[in-house]
């Protein structure tokens, strides 16, 4: 069972780290798009491109949601597995 986790474990927390890289650059990109919005309302409002940057905005939220969302089922499933590792190895101990 030891042998199986440390590999596993590695593989886990790349993967962690990767989403989270991922969620941060959306995150920032949304923002950063934002911040432009709120400077430029005046040229917004006067070219009505209102619906098209709240669009493009709510498009990059999505996204970030689905990866959000996404590391959270993998935290739970390694929060679960790891629950799980101790009644495993005393069950294979004496097996």
């Amino acid at each position: 069972v030891t042998i199986i986790i440390v590999p596993l474990n590695h593989y886990s927390s790349q993967k962690q780290e990767q989403l989270w890289e991922d969620i941060i650059n959306l995150r920032d990109k949304r923002i950063s798009d934002t911040i432009e919005a709120i400077q430029g309302i005046r040229l917004l409002k006067m070219f009505s491109w209102e619906t098209l940057m709240m669009n493009k905005i709510n498009k990059q939220r999505k996204e970030e949601l689905y990866f959000i969302q996404y590391r959270s089922y993998l935290d739970g499933i390694i929060s679960t597995f790891y629950r799980a590792v101790p009644i495993l190895a005393s069950l294979f101990t004496f097996i």
